[in-house]
């Protein structure tokens, strides 16, 4: 059986292309993921991997809500536990 090609996932890929116009969206033949790409400002290298689609969506809008966001504050851990 020959699945180099991956059909199916390559419509998935592309079906989240359609869906999230802000991310280039790429199955990876060789690792078996997707890859998304974000196409808006934040840190150079910034990429999402994921081996399902959910997982691969909640990714990109994690990364979505720090570029908008920013980064969630640092909270000190409690003093004198322990």
């Amino acid at each position: 059986m020959n699945t180099s090609h991956d059909p199916q996932q390559r419509q998935i890929a592309a079906r989240l292309n359609r869906a999230h116009r802000d991310w280039l969206i790429l199955w990876g033949v060789h690792s078996r993921r997707l890859w998304a790409f974000p196409l808006f400002d934040v840190p150079p290298g910034t990429l999402v991997s994921a081996g399902t689609p959910d997982d691969l969506v909640a990714q990109m809008r994690q990364v979505q809500m720090i570029a908008q966001y920013g980064p969630p504050p640092y909270k000190q851990p409690p003093t004198g536990a322990g």
